[in-house]
Order: C-alpha cells, then sequence, then structure tokens
C-alpha cells in the first residue's frame, strides 16, 4: 500500500507542474483542505481556482525524502517539497518540509489535507 500512496504523491507533485486542474480534481478528496503560509484555509474549489487564471509557470517540481504511516484507511506523508518558476507574476524558489493526508475511498488514494512549512 505504501507504494500506491506513493505512486499518488508522485501524481500530485507532476499534476502541479504541469497544471493539470483535472488530474488535481480528481486526487483531491471532495473534503480536501489546504493550509497556507498565513494560516488561512483554502478548499478544493479555491485551490484549483487558483490554477484558472493561468498565472502559474513553474519549471521544477520535485518532492522527495517521504515518510509513510498507514492507519487502516488513511496515509500521512511527510516530505520535502521543492518548487521553482512564477506565480502571479512573482518569480520563486522554494522548499518545504510538507505533510500531506490521503484517505483511501472506492476511486484509490485521495489527499484530504496538506500544509508546507519553509525551509530556511
Amino acid at each position: 500500500m505504501i507504494d500506491e500512496v506513493l505512486t499518488t504523491e508522485a501524481r500530485w507533485t507532476k499534476a502541479f507542474l504541469e497544471a493539470d486542474v483535472t488530474t488535481l480534481e480528481g486526487l483531491m478528496h471532495p473534503d480536501y483542505q489546504q493550509i497556507q503560509s498565513d494560516g488561512s484555509v483554502w478548499g478544493k474549489a479555491q485551490v484549483l481556482a487558483s490554477f484558472d487564471r493561468g498565472e502559474r509557470h513553474w519549471e521544477r517540481a520535485k518532492s522527495d525524502e517521504h515518510r509513510v504511516q498507514l492507519f487502516a484507511n488513511v496515509a500521512i506523508v511527510t516530505g520535502r517539497w521543492q518548487a521553482e518558476g512564477i506565480n502571479h507574476g512573482l518569480a520563486f524558489d522554494y522548499a518545504a518540509r510538507f505533510v500531506s493526508v490521503y484517505v483511501k475511498t472506492n476511486g484509490g488514494w485521495q489527499m484530504v489535507s496538506d500544509q508546507s512549512t519553509p525551509i530556511t
């Protein structure tokens, strides 16, 4: 099961890099929430809408240093996230530690929540 979770995590990273909203939507649980760096909480619709503006041009995105903990139908993934590109006209080169929570559904693993903390 760990391999399934890591495959889903890899699909998530690739979809973010390619701004593939269709894949992201399928990987997000209907109750998905993302904690933003300012402490606000965005739902699935807000995160997906952030791609619609066409203002994301990423050159690189990857995650590694994964640790997966399984609890029945829940998986917690921690790791390192790295991305570089332009968001809304601002260049960024970002590294962070992240935690993502996945739940096993009939359709496979879906992300319920995630949060990143910048590595300084």
